[in-house]
């Protein structure tokens, strides 16, 4: 007669090991994970989805961005960053839209004209023709000739821009940093 073999203790202990150590580590990450997400969230950042195709190509309908308001907050935003700020249009505040746009100028800044031909270029030639940003204030513009931007609604309170984009976390295929040109060049 052949006599059965009874699992080993030590067998057990060390598979039980490992899978504790396993479990430890992803318990370890996923702390880690929310501890990162919790900082960078409540200190300097949120995630904005993208809505609207005003932005095209650089942002698209349904992008999920990454955003820093530390930016904002330190007064470090500079011409050609893309923003999201809140739209002033509407009513009451807890119905407020957040939008997507390019910063082209700062408070003190000339403001930027159509010409003829529906490109974007600032006025130098005559001293009556320039106007400036108030200060307080900032133009905002789409990539989009048909975007509700500065060229419809004037200028826009500094205190409205909420967060600077840095980076595209979906669609996962268009992963990356957001870097913005100046809006002579996309147009």
């Amino acid at each position: 007669k052949k006599k059965k073999k009874k699992p080993c203790a030590i067998a057990f202990l060390v598979r039980r090991s490992e899978v504790m150590s396993m479990l430890n580590r992803i318990w370890t990450l996923s702390l880690s994970g929310f501890g990162v997400y919790f900082c960078y969230h409540n200190l300097h950042g949120k995630l904005y989805r993208i809505q609207g195709e005003s932005m095209v190509p650089a942002l698209c309908d349904g992008d999920l961005v990454v955003c820093s308001t530390r930016s904002v907050k330190k007064n470090t935003l500079e011409v050609n960053d893309i923003v999201i700020f809140r739209d002033p249009i509407v009513n009451h505040p807890e119905d407020y839209r957040y939008k997507c746009k390019q910063l082209v100028c700062l408070p003190g800044g000339v403001i930027p004209i159509m010409n003829a031909t529906g490109t974007t270029e600032e006025v130098y030639c005559k001293e009556v023709l320039k106007s400036y940003v108030p200060r307080g204030h900032v133009w905002l513009q789409g990539y989009s000739k048909n975007s509700d931007d500065s060229r419809y609604y004037g200028t826009y309170p500094y205190n409205l821009i909420v967060a600077k984009v840095l980076f595209r976390i979906y669609p996962l295929n268009r992963i990356g940093r957001i870097i913005s040109t100046p809006l002579s060049e996309k147009q």
